[in-house]
């Protein structure tokens, strides 16, 4: 089952079937025996159903249609479900360390799809474009990343055990695929993972001089890409480039030229988020800040925007968790998101002597971390693929088993 749950969602894209699979594997949560819940992922399910249920509340005080209501439901209850699904398919596998070698191997396995779409496309097209080999092959892979970081983490199987009878070849595939994603949000994702996991993103001495001299190397890294000319829908590197280039802009800049259909493109998820906050000063009101538009509202993007194989002016979600969060729940909604995320990222203080407690404590916070990130991208928790909350429900769950080992 465990392997079913993080499998499905890259083989079905459909967020309803997803959810619909899990509410039937959660019915059978009656028929599990001396199952015991722990503070921090009752907290973090509290906090979830909480925006779940302002959202639901706020849609009494709007004219908005059912339909659209329903959907917006899903996929708030996602994490929810996902997390608590994780955690209890954790707790009935006996061997624990197979929650581990689990990710890996199905990492392994999407890793060669991945690969096999991309060289088939090589030589059927000879297309080396970093958009349409993305259009191929998917544009991440979280699972992937998260495969990826155990075996970096797990030196001399310190954490979990686990044996390849080609080891160097299973390296080789995986990193081959994860550079082939050209995913700047892997990238960054999989260096707060591994600093989390070490240790490096708790507030100690050590930690600010590294997180210091991170940000110095990404800003003259970010000097030395502004020096060059990098053209727009350039191939290759240069292309993976310019994603970089823009990417800071890409978030925060809502001053856009609509009519420059370019710059327009490149600075799409700050419009949207924009777009979010003007809809809710149209109401003229406080009530949208306080407890949002409701489920089932809609961002007014301005004009009919070309997304996907759609026209649409109305959209019912953005790529900023953030904003959606806010333009859903209001303040009270976002206040809970960032206390959801800052419950998992204190995970890292708790003192243990256990290095296998030790790990899932920051590893756990990590995952915080990422989310933090990932929520000005591809909204966070709430996207509608996003594999890594089961990974995290399981690894609530670890903190329970190895702490009753410690």
């Amino acid at each position: 089952m465990y392997s079913i749950v993080l499998l499905v969602p890259f083989i079905i894209n459909s967020l309803e079937v997803n959810v619909l699979l899990s509410i039937f594997l959660l019915s059978f949560l009656p028929l599990v025996k001396s199952l015991r819940f722990t503070n921090t992922l009752l907290t973090s399910l509290s906090l979830l159903f909480g925006i779940l249920a302002i959202s639901f509340f706020a849609y009494f005080f709007y004219d908005n249609t059912l339909y659209n209501t329903i959907k917006d439901i899903v996929y708030l209850l996602k994490p929810f479900l996902y997390l608590l699904l994780g955690y209890v398919l954790a707790s009935k596998i006996k061997n624990k360390e197979y929650i581990f070698k689990t990710v890996i191997f199905l990492g392994l396995l999407l890793s060669v799809i991945h690969i096999s779409k991309i060289l088939f496309s090589l030589i059927t097209t000879g297309i080396f474009e970093i958009t349409y080999l993305r259009y191929i092959g998917g544009k991440d892979n979280f699972l992937l990343l998260i495969a990826c970081t155990l075996l970096v983490l797990n030196k001399k199987d310190k954490y979990f055990t686990i044996s390849f009878r080609y080891k160097k070849l299973t390296y080789l595939i995986l990193a081959t695929s994860f550079i082939f994603y050209f995913s700047r949000t892997m990238v960054v994702a999989f260096l707060i993972l591994l600093l989390a996991s070490k240790g490096y993103t708790k507030i100690t001495k050590k930690a600010i001089i590294i997180g210091f001299s991170i940000m110095i190397g990404i800003l003259v890294f970010y000097k030395a890409l502004f020096s060059f000319d990098i053209e727009r829908g350039a191939s290759g590197l240069e292309g993976f480039l310019y994603k970089l280039k823009i990417a800071p802009s890409e978030i925060f800049t809502t001053d856009v030229n609509m009519d420059d259909a370019s710059e327009r493109w490149d600075h799409w998820r700050a419009y949207e988020a924009k777009r979010a906050f003007e809809t809710m000063r149209a109401e003229k009101s406080i009530t949208p800040f306080i407890i949002g538009m409701g489920s089932g509202s809609l961002i007014d993007l301005g004009f009919v925007a070309p997304l996907g194989n759609e026209h649409m002016q109305y959209i019912p979600k953005i790529h900023n968790g953030y904003a959606y969060v806010f333009f859903k729940t209001g303040i009270i909604g976002i206040s809970l998101y960032l206390l959801f995320l800052l419950n998992l990222y204190l995970q890292s203080y708790i003192r243990s002597r256990n290095d296998k407690l030790k790990f899932i404590n920051n590893y756990i916070s990590g995952i915080a971390i990422f989310y933090l990130f990932t929520s000005f991208i591809i909204s966070g928790i709430f996207n509608p693929k996003d594999v890594v909350s089961i990974f995290l429900g399981a690894l609530l769950f670890l903190q329970l088993h190895y702490n009753k080992i410690a």
